[in-house]
């Protein structure tokens, strides 16, 4: 089973995390509702659908990295294995509005007949006065989610990543996160006249894969998105489920063969009177059926009730989880027997790693060392010996993926996750998965 956690809007602000944090109440509440989901299935990973941050600003992020540090390790996931795209307030609006040359593009780009956006989104991206200014006003967001590897820009307006399903070897779970937010301005979160967000349909489509499931991370739905018609037909025809943040109220709705799927929001802003708390678990299992075999979703909507103060499944009209299949154009050749809920979940020896499970570990690897001080970063680099004569523009820009890769073709993975783990200044100290 791949077992999904998915939060939206979270809404880190300079507060959170200090005395002063209203909110901190309800993130241990959510932490302690999810341990005791854990009596139901370990979870695979997070996906967050955008608003990360308040105002897009560095401090917000350095909260966030606490607290997604501490829910992984809670529910004992890898780091690594966080997903997220960006949201309206992870845009620094100020940062927009202080250049003239992002101001008049988002003004040009909100009035330009609907048929020439991919076209304009195109040019801007690959203009050399313009792809790189597009991007400025997510350079804090950019700077966090690349400790995930889902950083965006003018080169990468999405991201992709796939699980493997244990009990079907042959089948994935495709993961990409989509950006919504190319332009935004200080009213998108409360002004919608469905013409405040666009979005380039290259985004959206995919190339023939395997048998899987397919899954689209995005923060605004379609009533928000100026050229929505094409882009709902296009991620209706790629993908099985959809997800979504920015509104504050969880749902879910079907359209066709697509499922659409809103988590509400952690912290809904308190202003807003009847939002509450809440995130969603999806649960996708592979089984064998007589006629064909299929993916099976499960999905759980759990919301904050105010008045005992605790978190309960939402119980709509059909009851109070939501079920989906999707047919799988292969049948399964054998089924690996379900691990018993009982077993524990991370086992005493790390077992071989295959290639996505490296991956994951790499990226875990990373969130971790992106979280030390340069001073402790440059030593551990230089104890490992993959600090070369010219690399000084990397170390000045702080651009460690050259030795992230020195590290790997030189099997010095396993030497970097302990150097790493000892100069952490807190956490539980976890199994070396490159041993």
């Amino acid at each position: 089973m791949i077992r999904l956690l998915h939060l939206s809007d979270i809404h880190f602000s300079k507060r959170s995390g200090t005395h002063y944090d209203l909110d901190q109440h309800v993130r241990d509440l959510l932490i302690a509702d999810l341990k005791n989901q854990l009596q139901n299935g370990s979870f695979t990973g997070c996906m967050i659908t955008g608003d990360i941050a308040f105002s897009g600003k560095e401090i917000e992020y350095d909260r966030a990295l606490v607290f997604l540090t501490t829910l992984s390790e809670e529910l004992n996931f890898p780091l690594g294995s966080i997903w997220v795209v960006p949201g309206n307030h992870d845009f620094d609006r100020k940062t927009a509005t202080d250049s003239k040359t992002l101001r008049d593009v988002t003004d040009k780009l909100r009035k330009i007949n609907e048929s020439e956006i991919n076209k304009e989104i195109e040019e801007y991206s690959t203009s050399i006065e313009h792809k790189e200014i597009l991007y400025t006003p997510l350079s804090f967001y950019n700077k966090f989610a690349k400790q995930f590897n889902c950083d965006i820009n003018s080169g990468k307006s999405y991201w992709d990543i796939q699980i493997p399903f244990t009990e079907h070897p042959d089948a994935f779970l495709y993961i990409r996160g989509l950006n919504s937010v190319l332009i935004s301005s200080s009213d998108d979160g409360e002004k919608n006249d469905g013409t405040r967000m666009i979005m380039s349909l290259r985004q959206c489509q995919l190339k023939p894969m395997e048998d899987g499931i397919k899954v689209s991370l995005c923060h605004h739905p379609f009533s928000w998105i100026r050229n929505a018609k094409e882009l709902q037909r296009e991620l209706g025809n790629s993908f099985h489920v959809q997800l979504f943040g920015h509104e504050h109220e969880p749902r879910i709705d079907k359209i066709n063969d697509s499922v659409l799927i809103h988590a509400g929001a952690v912290h809904p802003e308190r202003n807003e009177g009847a939002a509450v708390p809440s995130y969603n678990i999806l649960e996708f299992t592979a089984h064998h059926e007589s006629k064909n075999d299929v993916i099976k979703l499960k999905t759980i909507s759990r919301l904050y009730d105010f008045k005992d103060g605790s978190y309960k499944t939402i119980q709509p009209k059909q009851g109070p989880e939501h079920r989906y299949e999707f047919p799988l154009s292969k049948r399964i050749t054998s089924l690996q027997p379900a691990v018993s809920k009982s077993e524990p979940a991370l086992e005493q020896k790390a077992p071989h790693l295959s290639s996505l499970d490296e991956l994951t570990a790499i990226r875990t690897l990373q969130v971790r060392f992106y979280g030390l001080s340069f001073f402790q970063q440059l030593e551990i680099l230089q104890n490992l010996k993959i600090v070369k004569d010219g690399d000084s523009e990397y170390l000045e820009n702080k651009k460690f993926s050259p030795f992230f890769h020195r590290a790997k073709d030189g099997n010095h993975l396993k030497e970097m996750w302990e150097m790493v783990e000892q100069k952490r200044p807190s956490g539980k100290k976890t199994i070396n998965p490159f041993q």
